[in-house]
């Protein structure tokens, strides 16, 4: 069935995908699993839900559809992946802003990812990642664990470790 003519298609912006594409890929992760969306984990989960509606669009840019609804005329955007903010910036951020400012940080760290190796191989990689990473209730030990499943995920850790080492 195609999408009405005029309205628009649900993912024609990122906003909307990301809900859909979000829910669909962290859903995975958490099934059977009791886990709060707050501190890295909610960080991890709000950026990935950004990241791979991102991705799908190839625009870096997170709502500028729905930006325009609100009339807000601040930025052209919700955010963007495009970023240049750093995992230092964590030491800030109040657990309540961590699945908004933590995602920001989160998908800035995983647009630089896929810029270097490409949608192809960046998309598998961070996805596996998602699904690999075992959550603590340390968090201490959240943030390191998705880090390693993104530098070791199994088949294709090599393109990883190579095209990052450039």
């Amino acid at each position: 069935m195609a999408w009405p003519a005029g309205l628009g298609h649900p993912c024609g912006d990122s906003r909307r995908c990301r809900q859909r594409g979000g829910r669909v890929i962290n859903g995975y992760q958490v099934v059977g699993v009791s886990k709060a969306w707050s501190g890295q984990y909610g960080a991890v989960e709000s950026g990935l839900a950004d990241w791979f509606a991102c991705s799908y669009l190839n625009n870096p840019n997170v709502g500028e559809v729905a930006i325009k609804a609100y009339g807000d005329r601040r930025r052209p955007y919700v955010r963007t992946l495009r970023n240049e903010r750093k995992f230092g910036e964590f030491k800030g951020v109040r657990d309540r802003e961590m699945p908004f400012v933590g995602a920001e940080i989160w998908d800035g760290a995983c647009w630089a990812i896929r810029a270097r190796l490409g949608r192809e191989i960046a998309d598998p990689i961070v996805v596996a990642a998602w699904q690999a990473t075992m959550w603590s209730d340390d968090e201490g030990r959240s943030a390191p664990a998705f880090i390693d499943a993104l530098c070791y995920p199994p088949p294709r850790q090599n393109d990883c470790q190579s095209q990052m080492s450039k």
